[in-house]
């Protein structure tokens, strides 16, 4: 339990009071006023938990629209490419071969790899081990077509190719939509 609903004390006492008074919120490195000593609650209009949650949940909505509003409507960033294999699919050879669609000019093209969780997985094992797409097997920098190499991969693994273009502008795409295949026999 972290807050006891009939007021007792609670792991959110304890954190409140480790925030409230820690040092290093009367540090020079504090944001003097927001954090000094005791005053960490008071921002929220009940001073308690509750009205912290409250409050964190308020400024999550306004930051995302803001984000929404600002950051994801910028017409001057390139359109997101489109990939697809250039030719057929095979896992058995030493490369994939990959390629943008829809003619999209960019003075160079990001190319990545990467190992994800495997959907279709029903062993324990599988759902204990966390892929995350952000750590990349394998990237390159070039032009519209890539060689992705398939020396690493394993038999039941799936993995997810993607790529991101630079306009002449010096501005990068969103990542494309995935090519994402498992690796079978």
């Amino acid at each position: 339990m972290i807050s006891d609903p009939k007021g007792g004390l609670s792991m959110v006492d304890a954190d409140r009071a480790k925030w409230d008074y820690h040092p290093i919120m009367s540090s020079q490195f504090s944001m003097r006023g927001k954090a000094d000593p005791g005053l960490f609650y008071q921002q929220s209009s009940t001073r308690d938990f509750r009205g912290m949650v409250q409050l964190m949940k308020r400024y999550v909505e306004e930051r995302g629209k803001w984000v929404d509003g600002n950051l994801l409507v910028d017409a001057s960033i390139p359109a997101t490419p489109k990939i697809e294999p250039a030719g057929k699919l095979d896992l058995s050879a030493r490369k994939v071969k990959v390629q943008l669609t829809g003619g999209k000019q960019a003075s160079q093209v990001k190319w990545r790899l990467a190992e994800v969780p495997n959907p279709n997985s029903t062993t324990a094992a599988d759902r204990r081990t966390v892929k995350y797409e952000i750590n990349a097997l394998w990237e390159t920098t070039g032009g519209p077509f890539a060689e992705v190499p398939t020396s690493t991969l394993e038999v039941g693994h799936t993995y997810r190719i993607r790529a991101r273009v630079l306009d002449a502008s010096g501005r990068w795409a969103r990542w494309s939509s995935p090519l994402e295949f498992t690796k079978s026999d």
